[in-house]
């Protein structure tokens, strides 16, 4: 008899306060816990600060932005005008590209030479980085631009190009990234990025 009452004795707080299922949940919960640790599924990676600190460090060396002035070109009244303009250059020369063109583009549309707010897509550069492929939203021309006016703008985008890479030699002109058409100019092939002339 002494037993029976010291089993129930020993049930009676188990059952009155549902202990039993709280150390169950616990003794279930630190086993998956240790299950998923070792399974690889759940990792905890202790870092000290120092060398959270150098990580960030060599994170920041490696990728380093610098400032670097660049003449921005364009046409106005058979004028060729220069601009410099200051920015921020990477490591990724495409980067570097995309962002000298989109400057260059809404540069225009500020001045007033372009209609339309032109925004570019992607850049992406041939194996050697000899040529780099420009796609943009729409084309940057109107319906009524003379041939020249348009060779205008290539020129002064390839002269603008030139001091962005000093590999690259020619550019191709996409929208939505296929060769621009235009009624004038063949855009399947590469212009030059020397451009049409001198300096001046």
């Amino acid at each position: 008899m002494n037993k029976q009452v010291f089993y129930r004795a020993l049930r009676a707080p188990f059952r009155a306060s549902g202990y039993l299922a709280s150390i169950a949940t616990v003794f279930i919960s630190i086993g998956l816990l240790s299950f998923f640790l070792y399974q690889d599924i759940l990792v905890v990676r202790w870092m000290r600060q120092t060398s959270l600190d150098a990580r960030m460090l060599a994170y920041s060396k490696k990728h380093v932005a610098t400032t670097k002035p660049l003449m921005f070109y364009f046409w106005r009244d058979e004028v060729l005008i220069k601009e410099v303009r200051d920015f921020l250059w990477h490591d990724d020369p495409s980067g570097n590209l995309r962002l000298v063109t989109g400057s260059w583009l809404s540069f225009l549309y500020d001045e007033r030479a372009i209609t339309k707010l032109v925004s570019v897509e992607a850049v992406a550069l041939s194996d050697l980085e000899h040529e780099v492929y420009i796609s943009l939203d729409q084309s940057p021309f109107d319906r009524d631009w003379s041939i020249f006016k348009k060779w205008h703008m290539i020129d002064a985008l390839g002269k603008t190009l030139r001091g962005v890479s000093d590999k690259v030699q020619s550019f191709v002109l996409l929208v939505d990234g296929r060769p621009m058409v235009d009624e004038h100019l063949d855009f399947s092939q590469g212009w030059s990025i020397d451009g049409f002339g001198d300096d001046a």
